[in-house]
């Protein structure tokens, strides 16, 4: 998981204390194609982080031996 305060994307998997990063602890594994998963993760921003410009924030899941998943978005807050 990046976000992109626009100096470039950041792994913020790495600043987060116990961010667990293997998503067959949200989904049950293994996944196969054709099949729907929902995952939904909260987690706080830090008031240092705020900004008033948008960020962009990139999700992506990898398999064993492909991706899986890649989300991109922006966010407004």
């Amino acid at each position: 998981m990046t976000v992109d305060w626009g100096q470039g994307p950041v792994d913020i998997t790495k600043l987060v204390p116990g961010f667990d990063t293997d998503g067959c602890h949200m989904v049950k594994c293994p996944i196969k194609k054709g099949d729907t998963i929902s995952i939904v993760h909260k987690e706080k921003v830090p008031k240092e982080s705020h900004t008033d410009m948008p960020v962009t924030l990139r999700i992506e899941m990898l398999g064993d031996q492909s991706e899986l998943f890649c989300f991109s978005g922006i966010l407004v807050y």
